[in-house]
């Protein structure tokens, strides 16, 4: 086909999705002209401006495909018009998981043609399309290796855990709290980059939130990347920790969760476990392994850079015109 417009509605101004907005933004531009509309921002001059809003600029830039971010304030009714006016494959990617259905998703998925969430939980997947959804897939996140690459930088860290304090789920924080005491009790040293943590783990090394470049210099400073998933779901967990911490080089420990091994060899690509005291073996292990240790990070690497990046996802997407 030839080179599809895309009007893709999303968070832009957020800081805390900088690094996914802009690696889709880049990986659009390469095949595709690309609209950027920033819905938070058009909300402060109220939700049916917005909503007018986007119904006007879809008509004006003809889209072939709409590609909607969390978009929580975008209308069904939006969407309909979209349809009837433009005739866009119109998608809703929500990258959250939340036990309850959300309403909004719902709202805007009678009329999408597909909504993509970034699990495969079947029960989920299965509610949604109950409710009225009119596709349900699964699409994850992915990594930009223009932003999260090797620095040849010296190594600072023995193991980093990357992760601000959840005082909106309570049980998310007590969850890695308890698993952070349980490693530094077993004389591992743990640098956390992250806000919300002073002064609820002693002897903890917290370092400020890190994003972008400063994410993937601190990866390549340690030895050892953590991570912790609390959410079971089928291929949930924050996918851009995962694949932007292997694309920057560093070996990964994570917390096993539902369908890792689709993606990723364990003992190849990075390395799970199930138990606190797992975790403290492998840790300890591959500290005084230097050569296994960097030969997993590398293929970890490798394996990222071949099926995860941007590139790889928006690909995919385009591939949702008119299919």
């Amino acid at each position: 086909m030839t080179r599809p417009r895309v009007l893709h509605v999303d968070t832009f101004s957020a800081a805390n999705a900088q690094s996914n907005v802009k690696g889709m933004t880049a990986a659009y531009t390469k095949v595709a002209t690309h609209l950027p509309y920033d819905y938070r921002l058009a909300t402060n001059y109220g939700r049916e401006a917005m909503n007018n809003e986007l119904r006007q600029i879809a008509r004006k830039f003809n889209p072939d495909l709409v590609h909607l971010g969390k978009c929580e304030s975008v209308r069904g009714d939006a969407i309909k018009y979209i349809k009837q006016w433009v005739g866009a494959t119109v998608i809703h990617f929500y990258g959250d998981y939340r036990a309850k259905l959300q309403l909004f998703v719902v709202d805007i998925g009678r009329h999408a043609d597909w909504t993509l969430l970034q699990h495969a939980d079947p029960y989920q997947m299965r509610c949604y399309k109950d409710a009225g959804c009119n596709q349900v897939g699964t699409w994850l996140a992915g990594t930009d290796p223009a932003v999260f690459h090797p620095y040849p930088l010296a190594k600072e860290y023995d193991v980093i855990f990357m992760a601000n304090f959840s005082t909106i789920h309570a049980s998310l924080g007590a969850d890695r709290g308890a698993f952070l005491k349980d490693l530094i009790s077993a004389g591992i040293s743990v640098d956390l980059f992250g806000n919300g943590w002073s002064n609820r783990i002693p002897d903890l090394l917290i370092h400020p939130y890190v994003a972008t470049d400063d994410f993937a210099r601190a990866c390549s400073q340690a030895r050892i990347a953590l991570n912790y998933s609390t959410t079971q779901a089928y291929l949930y967990t924050s996918w851009p920790r995962v694949f932007n911490t292997m694309a920057s080089g560093c070996f990964f420990a994570t917390r096993y969760f539902p369908g890792l091994e689709t993606l990723f060899e364990n003992g190849k690509h990075l390395v799970w476990f199930d138990t606190h005291d797992e975790a403290i073996s492998l840790i300890k292990y591959y500290l005084s392994h230097d050569a296994a240790r960097e030969k997993i990070a590398l293929a970890g690497r490798q394996q990222v850079l071949s099926a995860h990046t941007w590139d790889n996802r928006i690909a995919q997407m385009i591939g949702y015109i008119n299919a």
